[in-house]
């Protein structure tokens, strides 16, 4: 879980870049949740992740909050 944060109200959005690594041998499925004046903890992305590396960016608007979280594809 991260938050984006700034004193400047005027601060411009976010790219952020996540690199995972060491991820299990089986598909593994990553959600995004976000939580901002227009998002209330609501999955905004999945993807299911195959390699033991993997990058995923996300772009942030200010003081938004975002919980990724990983679990393995059944």
């Amino acid at each position: 879980m991260f938050t984006y944060y700034d004193d400047l109200d005027e601060a411009e959005n976010k790219q952020v870049k996540l690199n995972l690594s060491s991820l299990p041998d089986s598909p593994v499925k990553l959600t995004v949740r976000l939580l901002d004046a227009a998002h209330d903890d609501e999955p905004v992305r999945e993807e299911i992740l195959t390699g033991k590396d993997a990058s995923v960016y996300l772009d942030l608007a200010l003081f938004t909050t975002c919980l990724v979280t990983l679990e393995p594809v059944d």
